[in-house]
């Protein structure tokens, strides 16, 4: 017969426990899911690009439907992130030319002044393509002729 107590009692941890988790969790969640308030992380694409290249950015930290600002020292100037289909924000941005390789950050400050998503971008230096060997270039099938 002590099971029943015992019974009692772990219920009631197990509530006791469960309830300020739960409060927590309903407290901190936005009535309006357009609004959310947090921050968030920046998905680049290509995450390595040389100078005067582009990047693609998106985020969803802001909600949906919202705009929001991006900046990197990388970029020729800051970009607006505006929805892009239900799947968050999006935007194009231009690489500075004279950007030295290396590690950038991106911040993107949500236009309400709620949110902002962080990500980093590398600058990788151009390679100019040179031959491996040298072209046999000429008259072509005049060559002989001209001989």
């Amino acid at each position: 017969m002590r099971s029943l107590p015992l019974t009692f009692c772990a219920a009631a941890a197990v509530t006791a426990m469960a309830f300020p988790a739960s409060a927590t969790a309903a407290g901190s969640e936005p009535k309006d899911p357009k609004e959310h308030r947090g921050s968030g992380s920046v998905m680049i694409t290509p995450v390595a690009v040389t100078p005067g290249g582009e990047v693609q950015l998106r985020t969803d930290a802001c909600g949906k439907g919202r705009s929001a600002e991006g900046d990197s020292e990388a970029f020729v100037s800051g970009v607006r992130l505006t929805p892009d289909n239900g799947k968050g924000l999006h935007a194009e941005a231009r690489i500075r030319r004279d950007a030295t390789p290396g590690d950038y950050d991106v911040l993107v400050t949500c236009a309400d002044g709620h949110g902002r998503a962080t990500g980093t971008l590398t600058v990788v230096p151009r390679h100019h393509a040179s031959p491996a060997a040298p072209v046999r270039a000429g008259g072509g099938g005049t060559a002989d002729l001209a001989a």
